[in-house]
């Protein structure tokens, strides 16, 4: 599970962060919390695609000549 940070760093000055990496610097609150929806979005669906492409990939058979 990722771990997300929301960071002021001045006035309108955001910092977001996931997993100690910086991922996005925003201007307000509500946009710091769009990016971090976003980037949890994104990893979900990566990871759901990785997870399907590794369930549908077909077997390799193993064929004499």
């Amino acid at each position: 599970m990722t771990e997300y940070v929301i960071t002021e760093v001045g006035h309108h000055q955001w910092l977001v962060f996931a997993d100690r990496q910086s991922i996005a610097f925003c201007a307000n609150e509500n946009e710091a919390v769009k990016a971090m929806t976003e980037h949890s979005a994104r990893s979900r669906q990566s990871r759901g695609s990785a997870a399907k492409f590794a369930r549908t990939k077909p077997a390799v058979v193993n064929q004499r000549a």
